[in-house]
């Protein structure tokens, strides 16, 4: 990678988590997080076992289809050619 595209990636990520730091403080931390009713928490951790379940199959279909050539692009004869087999 070029220089340039390494620190343009530090910097952004550097402004995400620095956003995620910034957010968790103005919430107070993470003290509230597990003081929720245990319906509330099961279906947090329901949607994220979901959300990781999902990703894992769609790239998986991804994968699979690269490997298979599902993913080459169409090769159309030549013009000349499929004239040719229009006239027979």
């Amino acid at each position: 990678m070029k220089p340039g595209a390494i620190l343009m990636l530090v910097i952004g990520l550097a402004g995400v988590f620095g956003f995620m730091a910034w957010a968790v403080v103005e919430m107070g931390g993470f003290g509230d997080l597990f003081s929720r009713s245990w319906v509330t928490n099961a279906i947090i951790g329901g949607g994220v076992l979901c959300v990781g379940a999902l990703t894992w199959v769609l790239m998986r279909l991804a994968f699979v289809s690269a490997r298979r050539g599902y993913d080459e692009p169409i090769r159309f004869a030549p013009a000349e050619e499929a004239e040719d087999r229009s006239g027979d």
